[in-house]
């Protein structure tokens, strides 16, 4: 779901993007692409041993699930220039989470953005911000 960028407007929301639940099967799956096999995102009885309630997902499959959603409010109507996240809070795999975005500041054709991941409690277990290049609006005179 692209974002109409040609309206942005400080303080406005991005719309939500459905980025979970992860299951177990995506874990292993990351696990195995991303080379971070540590057993606390795999074994329950290890995570417990560690002090969790359970398996946890991997920080940074977080922060990918929150660029795809990113990229999907682009839709390619620019292009990332930075984008970072922090890791407030760890999530158990099969908890429904929503990318969030709001517009924080806009400058000369580029916006910034606070992200963060909703599990629908309140919290933002990952969390972070963006500056995006919005060509499209660049390149139409629009007021991004």
């Amino acid at each position: 779901m692209s974002v109409e960028w040609e309206r942005l407007e400080v303080g406005r929301e991005l719309p939500p993007v459905e980025a979970g639940p992860v299951s177990r099967s995506q874990l292993a799956a990351y696990a195995e692409a991303s080379g971070d096999r540590n057993p606390i995102h795999l074994d329950d009885e290890v995570a417990r041993a560690y002090g969790l309630e359970g398996v946890i997902i991997h920080g940074m499959l977080g922060m990918g699930l929150l660029g795809r959603a990113l990229g999907e409010w682009l839709g390619g109507a620019g292009w990332v220039r930075s984008f970072e996240v922090r890791f407030a809070r760890m999530i158990r795999p099969g908890v429904p989470l929503t990318a969030r975005g709001r517009v924080t500041a806009l400058r000369g054709g580029q916006a910034e953005l606070e992200l963060w991941l909703d599990p629908g409690d309140g919290s933002r277990p990952t969390r972070g911000r963006a500056v995006v290049e919005l060509e499209r609006a660049r390149s139409a005179g629009g007021a991004a």
